[in-house]
Parts: structure tokens; C-alpha cells; sequence
């Protein structure tokens, strides 16, 4: 009796393996999803975040994958993007998070959610607001009237009209006494209090009095304030590091203070309130990548941060650099300068774009040629005109006939010129509307999403 029942094991050990291995049965995230290939929708929305498309069928919403599977039925009445794996979604008016297999790891027990950053999330539950982590376990209990971002580990809670600071901890830093509060910039935040503006650190303590009537966030460790209607600079520690005679606010761009005069002619300061450069141009762009758009008597041309001229002061507009080369207009042509100033595309163009991954598109008369940075044509395309603004992996969007398709990189019309509406592709894919109907397209111009 003994053996036959070890017999009869056998075949039972057997059939629980087949169903170990092959996941029948199996209900968490190990096991073998059912994949269903996506239909016919209301809706595709213009978003793709993390390998999700957003569709909306009899106006509830669901997620489709890159490869043309509904991973999550249409089935909340919102949703937004996937952040950090996770997106906020609503059924019944209550809020929760799915993960990017369709389920639910955050239970929809919120009367309002955001998104997840850094790994917390800040909701609502019974009319306050708390924070939660990816396991939707509670950091911060739900007991603010609102709390705005997270930033440097502390967060501005708001009772009332009044602002207070929280640390991550839950420590609360500050009373709840500030009629405005910025987020923590640098260690420190600006504040205001009976109209005035002042700072606290990290530690909650108000380290530069509120006695300002206009104050910047921290940049480093300098910020502009108003004091008598003047403008200056201070640091971290009230101290002035530029005096206050300046009519106009000071701005920063990698490492510079712009400074101004009542006409708005500009100069440059470092961080520590030295003059860079005296106030003498018409008007001085944010910095970019070390270099600045400056303008004199109608003329533009570039600085560097020292102030130095490195693109003299010759033409009639200059755009910024992108890739080592800018674009630069003179006797009504565009071409392109080098960051040496040199002339290295001629001006000859009527219509630059900016260089992305080593081209450009640029017009001339009816026609729209691609350049390499050395101004070498690689294909020419007439009667079809480029969104300059539009290209994006690999593929340019334009339009013809009052119809937008893409070209790609050899020229060729990779999509045809038949939608009404589309964007810029993504990771590969691009959304379009044609008519009523709503698409997500790869390079080929085949249908991902919402396929007819």
C-alpha cells in the first residue's frame, strides 16, 4: 500500500511543476500575461512616457505598449503619464497608481494624486494632503491644508493663507507665518512676511531679515534684493556683495549677474559682485554654453563669460549657439559662425534652422537644402517647407499642400504628407490626427497605435 501511494506521486509532483513553470494559475508580477493586441480607439493621446501610449475609448482611458498591446483596458475616467514606473490614475473619483503591467499598486483610495519624484508622491486623503512612497506607504501623514513641491528634502506646507516648512522627517522647521514661500534653491529659500521679503535655511532659521521689497531666490551664493528702490546683490549672509544703485533688477546665467541701467543697457558682474564688465550694450543674453548674444547700435555679436568679444559686432541678428555654430545674418542672408567667430557656412540662406546631431535644414528661395557643419548639401527638397523647430530622431516635419508629413534623413518622404496635425517623434514614434482620428506612427510610417 505504501509504494502505490508513492507511485501515485509521481505524476501529482509532475503536474505541479508544469504549473510552477509555465506561471498557470499565477497572480503576481512574475506571472505570464495575456496580451491582447490593441483595438480601435475614440482617442490616442499626443503623450508617450515610458513605453505607455494613452488611449480613450467611450471616454475612459487605458495605456497601449510600444509593441501594439492594450496593457490596461480603458477602463479610468483619468490618468496621467507614467513617472518613475508608476501613473496616477482615477475610477470612481478615487485616485491611485498603476505600474506599467496594468496593475494596480497603489490602491485608489485619493481624492487627488501627483506624480512620482525622486520616489514620493504627494496626494490627498480626507481633504489633506500627505506624501507617500512607491510601496504607497505614508512618509508625510494627511494633515495639510496643501503642500506644495518637494525640494532639498523640505517641503512648503500651507495653513490657511500662511506658509510653514516640513522636513521629510516630518520635522516642522517653521511656524506657519510666511504670507509667500519659495522652494529651497541653494540652502535657502525666500520668504515673505508682513510684505517683506527675507530667507530661511535649512534649518528653519530666518537668517536674512525680512526687509526687502523685491528678493530673487539664491543663485549660488548670491541673490538680488530691493532695498529703498534700489536694486543690489547680498549673500548667504546678508552681506552686500553688490551696493544698491542699480534701477533694474540683476539677473544670472552661468555664473554672471546681468546688471542694468534705467534703459536696460547691460553689464556683467561674477558672484561674488565684481564687475565683469561695465555696462555698455544695448542688451546681453542669458549665457549659453559660455558664450552670450550681445547688441550694440543695432549690430549683434558674442561674449564669453569674461566679457570678451569672440563674434565681433557686425550683423544684423545672431541666434544662439547649437552644436559649436550659430547663426548670424548680414546684408539680409543668414549663414553660420564658428565659435572662433569665423564664417564657416556663407550667408546666403533665408531661412536657418539650428544644428541638432550634426545638421541643419536652411531655406533658400523655394527651396529647403540639409547642411552639414561644414556647409556640404546633403539633399534638396523643393515645395515643401520644414517646422524648423522639428526634428527630432532623425526625421524632419514639414508640411505641403497644407498637410504635414516627415522626411527622412536622405531626403526621402518617410511619411506622407496626409495628416492635419502631429508632433515630434519620441524614441521613435510620433503621434498624428488625420480628420477625426488620432494615430501613433513609427519611422516607417506604419500604424502602432489605433490602427484601422
Amino acid at each position: 500500500m505504501l509504494n502505490r501511494m508513492n507511485f501515485l506521486r509521481i505524476p501529482a509532483i509532475f503536474f505541479l511543476m508544469y504549473l510552477l513553470f509555465t506561471g498557470c494559475g499565477a497572480t503576481d508580477n512574475n506571472q505570464t500575461q495575456t496580451l491582447v493586441k490593441a483595438g480601435v480607439y475614440d482617442e490616442v493621446m499626443p503623450s508617450f512616457s515610458q513605453g505607455m501610449f494613452k488611449v480613450v475609448k467611450d471616454k475612459k482611458i487605458g495605456f497601449v505598449n510600444r509593441e501594439g498591446y492594450e496593457i490596461i483596458p480603458p477602463q479610468y475616467e483619468q490618468a496621467w503619464s507614467f513617472s518613475e514606473g508608476l501613473a496616477p490614475v482615477v475610477k470612481n473619483k478615487r485616485w491611485g497608481f498603476v505600474d506599467t503591467l496594468g496593475k494596480e499598486i497603489i490602491p485608489l483610495e485619493f481624492e487627488r494624486a501627483g506624480f512620482f519624484e525622486n520616489g514620493l508622491a504627494i496626494v490627498r486623503k480626507n481633504e489633506k494632503y500627505g506624501i507617500i512612497n512607491q510601496k504607497g506607504e505614508e512618509i508625510i501623514l494627511a494633515k495639510y491644508e496643501f503642500i506644495h513641491e518637494i525640494s532639498e528634502e523640505i517641503f512648503r506646507a500651507q495653513q490657511g493663507n500662511n506658509f510653514g516648512f516640513v522636513q521629510l522627517s516630518g520635522k516642522e522647521l517653521t511656524p506657519y507665518i510666511y504670507e509667500r514661500a519659495n522652494k529651497f534653491s541653494n540652502g535657502m529659500a525666500m520668504v515673505r512676511k508682513n510684505g517683506l521679503f527675507g530667507f530661511v535655511n535649512a534649518d528653519g532659521q530666518e537668517v536674512i531679515e525680512a526687509k526687502y521689497t523685491y528678493a530673487t531666490d539664491f543663485y549660488g551664493n548670491v541673490a538680488c534684493v530691493r532695498l529703498d528702490g534700489k536694486y543690489g546683490c547680498i549673500n548667504k549672509k546678508g552681506e552686500i556683495v553688490l551696493p544698491f544703485e542699480y534701477t533694474q533688477p540683476v539677473s544670472f546665467s552661468e555664473n554672471r549677474g546681468h546688471i542694468r541701467d534705467a534703459r536696460f543697457n547691460t553689464g556683467l558682474i561674477d558672484l561674488q559682485g565684481n564687475i565683469i564688465l561695465p555696462i555698455l550694450y544695448s542688451n546681453i543674453l542669458d549665457f549659453n554654453s559660455g558664450k552670450a548674444i550681445v547688441q550694440s547700435n543695432g549690430k549683434y555679436g558674442f561674449i564669453d563669460t569674461n566679457g570678451t568679444v569672440i563674434v565681433p559686432l557686425i550683423y544684423e541678428y545672431a541666434d544662439t549657439f547649437s552644436e559649436g555654430l550659430a547663426a548670424v545674418k548680414k546684408d539680409g542672408f543668414y549663414g553660420f559662425v564658428n565659435e572662433q567667430g569665423e564664417l564657416v557656412i556663407p550667408n546666403i540662406y533665408t531661412n536657418p534652422g539650428i544644428f541638432k546631431d550634426g545638421y541643419t535644414l536652411a531655406g533658400i528661395k523655394n527651396q529647403y537644402s540639409l547642411l552639414d557643419k561644414k556647409g556640404q548639401i546633403v539633399f534638396t527638397i523643393e515645395d515643401k517647407f520644414p517646422l524648423l523647430d522639428a526634428y527630432s530622431n532623425g526625421m524632419f516635419r514639414m508640411t505641403a499642400n497644407g498637410k504635414i508629413g516627415f522626411i527622412d534623413m536622405q531626403g526621402n518622404v518617410a511619411i506622407p504628407f496626409e495628416f492635419d496635425e502631429a508632433g515630434n517623434f519620441e524614441d521613435g514614434f510620433v503621434w498624428a490626427r488625420k480628420g477625426e482620428k488620432s494615430f501613433f506612427l513609427n519611422k516607417k510610417g506604419a500604424c502602432v497605435v489605433n490602427c484601422i
